[in-house]
C-alpha cells in the first residue's frame, strides 16, 4: 500500500504543475535552487523571426550561460536586445555581457533600455573594430555572433582577431547557421525566401536564410581543426540553428600512480 501511494504522488508531482506548486509551499520538495527567471521568453516567437533567436534556441542559450556560468560574454549583433536581455537574466551578478552593433536604433535601445543593468556595456561599433579595451581587457569566456553580415569574410577576419582574447575554454555560438526545410514553412518564411531571392536554396526543400553563416563556419572547420563543432540543426521544425565551437583539449584525470594509489587506499 505504502508504494502505490508513492507512485501516486511521485506521478502527481511529475505530471501536473498544480500538484507541484502545492508541495513546494507545503515544503514537501526540499530545494535549495531558486526557479530560473523565464518570463522573458514570452517577448520571443518560435515562427515569425524578427531578428531574435528563436523561442527555443534562447531556451538553449539561457542554459548553457546558467550551466557554465561565464564570467565575460561578447555578443557582436545587440539589434533590439533580445539576446542581451536572456543572457543578462541567465547571467551571474558579477559577470560583464559587452554588445556590438552599428545600428543607431540598437544604440537607442540599448541607451535607453538597458541603462540600469550595471554589467552590461553597449559599444557602437563594428565587429571588426574589436578592441581588447573594449572589453576592459578581459579575456572573453562566451562569445556569440548573431550580426547579419554582407559576406563570412567579416565574420571570419573578426574571429581571427580576437581569438588571441579567447580564455582557455571559451565557447563561441554561431547563430543562423541552420536551413529551413520547405515542409514546415509558414507564410512569413514563404514571404521571406521571394523578398531575399532564390541564392538561399540549398535544394527544392531546403533553404539557407543566412549562407554567410554557414560559410563562415564552414571556413574555421577548415582553418582551425583544433576546435571542435556541434550543429543544433533540426529538419523536423522550422531552426535557424546554432553552431557551437569550443578548442579541442583531453579532460584532465588522475596519473596511473595516483589512480593505483587510490585503489590502495579503498582497500585499507
Amino acid at each position: 500500500m505504502n508504494q502505490l501511494i508513492r507512485n501516486t504522488l511521485r506521478k502527481g508531482l511529475y505530471t501536473s504543475n498544480i500538484i507541484r506548486s502545492f508541495a513546494l509551499k507545503l515544503g514537501l520538495i526540499k530545494t535549495d535552487l531558486k526557479s530560473p527567471h523565464l518570463g522573458h521568453l514570452s517577448l520571443y516567437n518560435e515562427y515569425y523571426l524578427r531578428g531574435a533567436a528563436q523561442k527555443e534556441e534562447t531556451l538553449f542559450l539561457f542554459s548553457i550561460i546558467k550551466m557554465v556560468r561565464p564570467s565575460i560574454i561578447v555578443e557582436f549583433g545587440f539589434s533590439r536586445g533580445h539576446g542581451s536581455l536572456n543572457f543578462l537574466y541567465a547571467m551571474d551578478h558579477d559577470s560583464k555581457l559587452y554588445s556590438y552593433d552599428i545600428s543607431d536604433i540598437a544604440k537607442e535601445i540599448a541607451t535607453s533600455t538597458f541603462n540600469d543593468f550595471t554589467n552590461f556595456k553597449y559599444i557602437h561599433k563594428s565587429m571588426l573594430d574589436f578592441l581588447p579595451e573594449d572589453i576592459d581587457n578581459n579575456k572573453i569566456d562566451f562569445l556569440y555572433m548573431d550580426a547579419v553580415v554582407d559576406n563570412d569574410s567579416l565574420n571570419f577576419d573578426t574571429f581571427e582577431k580576437i581569438l588571441p582574447n579567447l580564455s582557455e575554454n571559451a565557447i563561441l555560438a554561431v547563430h543562423d547557421s541552420g536551413t529551413w526545410q520547405k515542409k514546415h514553412f509558414h507564410e512569413f518564411h514563404k514571404e521571406y525566401t521571394v523578398k531575399h531571392g532564390g541564392k538561399g536554396w540549398i535544394s527544392d526543400e531546403e533553404y539557407q536564410p543566412r549562407p554567410n553563416q554557414r560559410k563562415f563556419v564552414n571556413r574555421v572547420m577548415e582553418k582551425y581543426q583544433d576546435f571542435e563543432i556541434i550543429h543544433l540543426h533540426s529538419e523536423r521544425t522550422i531552426r535557424c540553428g546554432i553552431t557551437l565551437l569550443q578548442k579541442r583539449k583531453f579532460l584532465k584525470t588522475a596519473s596511473k600512480e595516483n589512480d593505483q594509489l587510490t585503489h590502495e587506499l579503498s582497500l585499507n
